[in-house]
């Protein structure tokens, strides 16, 4: 008899904590609006939320990108452009701190699908040298595993794309370099 009643108060609370999970609401979907986000800043943006730390979208990026370039990049190089905003796509454009002209990143949201730019170019060693290693761009595409790596892009847009048509061009490059991995 002693033995029933300590399990029946354990069975009730199980019960009520069960119930009391049930009727909490479920968490707010914080994908961004691109609407909403149009001409904010990525750092203090809407309601003063920081959009690379919002939870949906820092999940994507971490399943993209990792760790360290999310940490070391995306949340380090924070001299931000204000979000542009395309229809159902967000441009997030930002670069190193006092290297904009040779490190500069990009990510693009388009609906529920995350890309991610980056542009790489090293200092010459010494005055009047070839850059060593050249120019770079990588791109993180969902889906692709591998990031594309174009050497010394044909064109001087770096990571800036001014439309969803000129994402649209470049990532494909870029995702057709991955894939010959």
């Amino acid at each position: 008899m002693t033995f029933v009643r300590p399990f029946a108060r354990l069975a009730l609370s199980v019960l009520i904590l069960m119930a009391a999970a049930a009727a909490l609401p479920a968490k707010a979907d914080d994908w961004p609006d691109p609407a909403k986000w149009s001409g904010k800043s990525p750092v203090n943006g809407l309601d003063g939320a920081t959009f690379y730390q919002l939870t949906s979208v820092r999940a994507a990026l971490l399943s993209l990108v990792g760790e360290q370039f999310y940490w070391r990049v995306l949340l380090a190089w924070n001299q931000y452009s204000p979000v542009i905003a395309a229809g159902d796509a967000i441009f997030v454009e930002g670069c190193k701190p006092q290297a904009c002209d040779s490190n500069q990143v990009t990510t693009v949201i388009q609906g529920r699908s995350v890309t991610v730019c980056l542009y790489h170019a090293s200092p010459p060693i010494t005055p009047g040298s070839p850059p060593w290693p050249p120019e770079e761009r990588l791109w993180f595409i969902e889906g692709v595993g591998m990031p594309g790596v174009e050497r010394d892009p044909a064109d001087d847009n770096q990571c800036r794309l001014e439309s969803v048509e000129d994402f649209v061009a470049m990532a494909k490059n870029g995702k057709a370099l991955a894939e010959r991995w």
